[in-house]
């Protein structure tokens, strides 16, 4: 069972910890991710904008900036799909490690370790929850959004557990879900805001 016993040194050196993780391992896949979302986006592009010939309800113009916003954010996207890939999957050694973990909450804890690995599955796929929904209507639904968090967390979990390079545990099925649904309030929220900015006189 979880105790509270947080302090502002604790949290602080847990931010920090946090931080330097995401920095250290996110970093050494930034420029393939670049590369690979700057041909994701032109492809976003050529089928959005240059194949699609049904008259968009707004102007040329409104819709020619609202895809090259969303190519920026597929570039993101695709940075951060493979920046996961990497972390989670193509940089372990395979044939070192294969557990199945099906206890609920088992590995929660409030001491340093299990609280950092906590917040970073539940930050793992907030960009998730945050993005897909602005390039790919479908997933402004909630359940929607929901069932894909699920399933790209499903994903690398059996990767880790069939390449032998990982645990399969429901715990991180749950935080990762929850940083998923977490993504998905900040894009309604953010969306809201956008509205009324648009709307206000």
């Amino acid at each position: 069972m979880l105790s509270i016993s947080l302090t502002v040194p604790k949290i602080k050196d847990i931010l920090e910890a946090i931080y330097t993780d995401i920095v250290e391992y996110g970093s050494d896949y930034f420029d393939n991710g670049f590369y690979l979302g700057v041909i994701m986006a032109a492809l976003y592009f050529f089928v959005v904008y240059i194949c699609d010939h049904r008259a968009p309800n707004r102007s040329r113009v409104g819709h020619l900036f609202s895809v090259l916003l969303k190519m920026v954010v597929v570039v993101l996207l695709s940075i951060y799909g493979y920046a996961v890939a990497g972390i989670t999957v193509l940089s372990r050694t395979p044939g070192t490690i294969a557990v199945v973990n099906l206890g609920l909450m088992e590995t929660f804890s409030m001491e340093r370790q299990p609280l950092i690995f906590i917040v970073e599955n539940i930050i793992m796929l907030m960009p998730l929850g945050f993005l897909l929904p602005i390039v790919w209507w479908p997933a402004r639904n909630f359940f929607v959004c929901l069932s894909i968090g699920l399933f790209a967390s499903l994903t690398i979990e059996s990767a880790q557990y069939i390449l032998e390079c990982g645990m399969f545990q429901t715990d991180d099925l749950l935080t990762n879900v929850a940083g998923t649904v977490f993504g998905f309030v900040i894009y309604k929220a953010w969306g809201k805001v956008f509205h009324k900015l648009q709307t206000k006189p």
